[in-house]
């Protein structure tokens, strides 16, 4: 018996030696063909399971399009993008209005409603299937910008993780999806808006192709609809500008440059900007809430037990920010407290990038954004009515600062195996924090709470396309498309003729 167990401890060491051989290499990789093998694996195996959890969330395009803005908005808006797609129509007006919220019946006077290329698998896909298939190629796309970031900081696969799941699943895109804001797709495109911040930072220098990444970076979220992240994003630069007034001027000329190459989504809602509603609606009513919105699950049947109020009247998923606590520990010391006690120059972090984000973070609360645009009420900011949203944007650059912080922090101590345990433990707790929010704020949950969410009669038929003579509407789309084509010309010449950055 004696010697029977002595031949299987050495079996049981060497298990033991490659479970604490595959955990370093996960927390610290090597640079050897095991620790790519590794990587690879653990990236594919990331974006599966990010697969499955969207197909888990849209039951795989199985929903009904019958409540909040589901049945109100985007369903409406998809079933006329589907009209167009199989009647081979460019949608330029429609025959009801609802989708518009009355005001028009140009479709594309409204800033949100969305119009990528995308929409022409439409005519294959009924409503629903499209709303998932959408996702999941927006998706897709946001991966591969995050992969711009792994390779840029060499990220190891635990800090890599960290970074998938606070950005595919924190609160602000899960709740939003779930309760019908299909053009949030939109917002898996900031991983390519935040690369080229970050580079805009550390080489304190713009450049031609540079300018050109920005200007069809935010072209494609304005085409996905979402309009308010496209504001986010600019009144972000500008902030970044003033913090960096080396920065500015060119800030703002490829500011301009990119409102030039979206005037065709751009100039059509300047025809009924008067008679849209820019009453605001605010933010967060204090700090507390707002770091509430952070660490606090609500459930959606009790979320009106809090708030809307008569002085901040916004539903809970408006306010939805979670990342829970091992989320918020992460964010508030790698992301902000390290990064601001480090040496800058060593550790080649853009902290300046901390300020900007901070007060970005600060106007989401309360109603200063909004007394301060109605001091000068310049669209597009007088779009901005919820100002709670600007914290999304904001805690994404403290995000994509912590992950390379806290990256770097790991690698340059020496772990035993039992903390690297410690480590993946707490991340395995904070996706589960995550899991929970998102089976609160799944689609067919929220389509159960009938007594919260009444069905709302939706009929595919009445959305279709109506075009007629309109020739103000139409020349300012054509003379739009005519400048955004000559200034993306000039964008691809210039970047073409610019010299290769080393």
């Amino acid at each position: 018996m004696g010697d029977e167990h002595n031949l299987r401890l050495p079996a049981w060491k060497a298990g033991v030696n490659r479970a604490e051989g595959l955990l370093a290499r996960i927390f610290q990789p090597q640079d050897d063909r095991s620790s790519r093998a590794i990587h690879w694996l653990g990236l594919a195996g990331l974006f599966s399971f990010g697969f499955l959890i969207w197909g888990m969330f849209y039951s795989w395009g199985d929903f009904p399009l019958d409540f909040l803005d589901w049945a109100e908005v985007f369903g409406p808006r998809f079933a006329i993008l589907q009209d167009a797609a199989r009647t081979g129509q460019f949608p330029l007006h429609v025959a009801d209005t609802t989708a518009l919220r009355g005001v028009t019946d140009r479709y594309l006077a409204t800033a949100d409603t969305p119009i990528s290329p995308q929409y022409l698998l439409l005519r294959f896909l009924d409503l629903s299937p499209f709303m998932f298939w959408n996702t999941v190629l927006l998706y897709t796309v946001g991966f591969i910008g995050l992969l711009l970031f792994y390779r840029k900081y060499q990220l190891s696969l635990w800090s890599f993780s960290l970074l998938f799941f606070l950005f595919f699943f924190n609160g602000h895109i899960i709740a939003h999806l779930g309760v019908g804001h299909a053009s949030w797709v939109g917002y898996f495109l900031q991983p390519f808006f935040l690369y080229l911040l970050f580079e805009l930072v550390e080489r304190q220098q713009v450049n031609w192709k540079w300018t050109l990444g920005l200007a069809l970076t935010l072209l494609a979220i304005l085409l996905q609809g979402h309009f308010h992240l496209f504001v986010w994003c600019l009144l972000l630069l500008g902030l970044v500008g003033l913090f960096n007034l080396r920065l500015l001027k060119p800030i703002l000329m490829a500011g301009a440059f990119s409102v030039l190459v979206s005037l065709p989504r751009l100039l059509p809602p300047a025809l009924v900007v008067a008679r849209v509603t820019h009453e605001p609606l605010g933010g967060f009513a204090t700090w507390t809430d707002l770091l509430g919105s952070l660490v606090v699950l609500r459930d959606p049947d009790r979320a009106f037990a809090v708030i809307p109020s008569n002085l901040f009247p916004l539903s809970w998923w408006e306010l939805d920010h979670f990342i829970g606590l091992f989320g918020a520990a992460l964010l508030l010391i790698f992301g902000i407290i390290l990064p601001l006690r480090s040496d800058r120059r060593k550790q080649g972090l853009p902290v300046q990038l901390l300020a900007p984000s901070l007060i970005l973070a600060g106007l989401s609360v309360g109603r200063l954004y909004n007394d301060l645009v109605g001091l000068v009420p310049l669209p597009p900011f007088t779009g901005e009515r919820v100002t709670a949203r600007f914290l999304s944007l904001a805690l994404l650059v403290v995000l994509f600062l912590a992950v390379i912080t806290v990256d770097r922090w790991v690698k340059a101590r020496k772990f035993e195996s039992w903390q690297f345990g410690l480590m993946l433990a707490a991340s395995v707790m904070m996706v589960y924090d995550l899991e929970q929010h998102l089976r609160a704020w799944r689609i067919r949950y929220l389509d159960g709470l009938t007594y919260l969410f009444p069905k709302v009669p939706f009929d595919a038929a009445r959305h279709v396309v109506s075009n007629h003579s309109d020739p103000l509407y139409v020349g300012l789309l054509v003379g739009g498309s005519l400048v955004a084509l000559v200034t993306l010309a000039f964008l691809v010449y210039q970047a073409r003729r610019e010299p290769k950055v080393k």
